[in-house]
């Protein structure tokens, strides 16, 4: 552009980050065609350049969050906060949120920023009493229960459910003994050193109340994994029971709501997935606050993950030599 307009440039480079000095040389050496010029240095061939491209894919890992700005959408309505805790985990369970045409959902790792969200999530967590003690540090927890004070429904998954509760009793995940919740489902979570890994299917408990009536008795599938059993008091119901687990037929309880349909919890892992029961929640927020509900069969996120996949591989097959991938696979291939 410097050239065609005829114009003086200055190139300024960073040399705390390192590589300065062949920064700037690459720069000055590729402002001709690069590709051409990598080939004739290097002799390895190019196979192409893929564009940069805005795909709702899941990320790799909680690092990812750390560059995601809270943007303001006018056009969604909704304000769903998930508590970025110091060692969340499976993030991913909120991908099926952020993509809803209504909602915006936002990562909250400060107090001053929770604010007055339409629903409020303690997502999964990799050390469950080290986040909840980072809560009560930090002051989340303080503005958690006032929240709830205020009536702002809560739900909590896996860990966060079990943050939920009146108390946790350790002996294995780390050298604190017992811990108190924040008390907001009469549930105790006791861990033990077996993990529980099960891919399960069954439905939303017909028991449910409040924000998550609409729920009621709604296929559900998910799959959890975690460390530690959690009972529940006469002042929870079950969120869901379990028919299936790993294939094989179980009739278990799991989860718990509190009798105003206002707290619940759940260790489901992917429940967000689950459409119905997603636009019934939404749905029931959107009640709340006056709004006419949306269709509960206008968004399938399966369907819609699955174009994310299509436009990634169709840009692929436009900017890649794919036959000549093709032929390095089966050149290479090891026989058998």
């Amino acid at each position: 552009m410097a050239k065609l307009a005829d114009a003086p440039v200055l190139l300024v480079a960073d040399i705390d980050r390192g590589g300065v000095f062949a920064s700037i040389y690459g720069t000055l050496a590729l402002l001709e065609p690069g590709l051409r010029q990598i080939e004739a240095l290097t002799s390895v061939p190019v196979l192409g350049v893929i564009p940069w491209m805005e795909l709702a894919l899941d990320d790799e890992d909680g690092v990812a969050l750390q560059s995601r700005k809270s943007a303001a959408y006018p056009h969604k309505l909704l304000d769903i906060a998930v508590i970025q805790l110091p060692h969340i985990s499976n993030f991913t369970d909120f991908n099926p949120l952020e993509v809803q045409p209504d909602v915006r959902l936002r990562y909250v790792s400060h107090r001053d920023a929770l604010g007055e969200p339409d629903l409020l999530i303690l997502p999964g967590s990799k050390n469950t009493l080290g986040d909840l003690s980072y809560l009560y540090e930090c002051g989340l927890a303080e503005e958690i229960l006032a929240c709830h004070g205020r009536g702002t429904p809560i739900f909590g998954i896996c860990g966060g459910f079990q943050m939920l509760g009146r108390h946790i009793i350790d002996g294995v995940e780390s050298s604190v003994s017992r811990m108190d919740g924040l008390g907001l489902l009469d549930c105790e979570t006791r861990f033990a050193s077996e993990k529980t890994t099960t891919r399960v299917i069954g439905t939303l408990s017909p028991q449910l109340t409040g924000l998550f009536s609409g729920c009621r008795e709604l296929a559900v599938m998910g799959y959890e994994i975690h460390m530690g059993q959690t009972r529940c008091g006469p002042a929870a119901q079950a969120f869901s029971y379990l028919e299936r687990g790993n294939g094989q037929a179980i009739e278990e309880c799991e989860g718990a709501i509190n009798p105003q349909g206002t707290v619940a919890g759940t260790y489901l892992h992917g429940v967000f997935d689950n459409d119905l029961m997603t636009r019934a929640l939404l749905n029931g927020l959107r009640q709340r606050r006056g709004m006419e509900p949306l269709d509960k069969e206008g968004f399938c996120y399966q369907e819609f993950r699955q174009q994310q996949f299509d436009q990634l591989a169709d840009c692929m097959r436009q900017h890649l030599n794919i036959p000549k991938i093709y032929q390095l696979m089966r050149e290479y291939q090891k026989p058998s």
